[in-house]
């Protein structure tokens, strides 16, 4: 019998893009976050090799959220006012923080540097379907940490399709070019569309950029291929 495979389709936003830039596409279950990462990085037009990123499952909120209805509980409950139930209730509260998985350019220098330790994110190869994510729930991407570039991605449903082998990744739908790399982050990239829209595109842009880019452009097959060329790359070749 074929497998039974979970397909995830999100949304992502380049925060901050006015109008709108954003990527609907679909990604089996059995990929990785590192695999996730690089898939969104490739269709917003960005070079993993060059910067640094981060991946995030927004879900600290929620787990902080059921950890308060344990507290209430507790405290409405005259038998459970004790040392004990006191700390149990603290310790729910840990773990409220969002997680964060470790990615091919979290190196041990870099980790160091940064002061964190690599026992602080969950892996790199957790599997998507393994994460527990739900409709609605959002993972971050940050990129670049000079232009501090983010992307959210909201979980928008979760279909299942029978296979024996991984579905590819694809993008379905979007709109808006992507990033313009160490363009001074998104508001470097509005100010270029305002100029743009204009007219009023300096000589040193233009000739830096090399060529006029027009935000507004959306290529589906050209994303596509820009995503696959990122996600058939090596980073820990970028960042040993």
């Amino acid at each position: 019998m074929m497998k039974t495979r979970k397909i995830y389709q999100f949304r992502a936003d380049l925060n901050g893009a006015k109008p709108p830039i954003w990527r609907r596409f679909l990604i089996d279950g059995d990929q990785d976050m590192v695999y996730l990462a690089k898939a969104l990085m490739g269709m917003f037009r960005m070079s993993p090799g060059y910067h640094l990123f981060a991946l995030k499952f927004l879900n600290g909120n929620k787990n902080k959220q059921k950890a308060i209805k344990v507290k209430d509980r507790a405290k409405l409950d005259p038998e459970t006012q004790n040392k004990l139930e006191i700390l149990d209730i603290l310790s729910s509260l840990v773990g409220t923080q969002d997680t964060e998985y470790l990615m091919p350019c979290d190196t041990e220098d870099g980790l160091e540097m940064s002061g964190r330790s690599a026992d602080e994110y969950e892996p790199g190869t957790t599997k998507l379907a393994k994460t527990g994510a739900k409709i609605g729930d959002k993972f971050l991407l940050e990129y670049d940490f000079g232009d501090s570039w983010e992307v959210t991605v909201k979980l928008e449903k979760i279909l299942s399709q029978k296979s024996d082998q991984i579905i590819p990744t694809a993008v379905i739908k979007g709109k808006g070019y992507g990033i313009i790399e160490d363009i001074g982050g998104i508001w470097g990239l509005m100010d270029y569309k305002d100029a743009a829209e204009n007219g009023e595109v300096d000589e040193d842009m233009q000739e830096w950029l090399g060529e006029e880019i027009n935000l507004a452009d959306f290529d589906l097959e050209d994303i596509n291929d820009e995503m696959n060329s990122v996600i058939e790359d090596n980073l820990d070749d970028y960042y040993e």
